[in-house]
């Protein structure tokens, strides 16, 4: 159960920071930076 509970939380955290590059994409921004940047940071 354990493990579950870990990929749950690693799939929500790679869905955060794919949303933060479309949002910076469609400010004009590098969605590529801004999804390195939220991936390692993270929420």
């Amino acid at each position: 159960m354990l493990v579950m509970a870990n990929s749950v939380y690693y799939v929500g955290w790679g869905t955060l920071s794919l949303i933060n590059a479309g949002l910076a994409q469609s400010k004009g921004r590098s969605g590529l930076v801004w999804w390195l940047l939220s991936f390692l940071i993270g929420p």
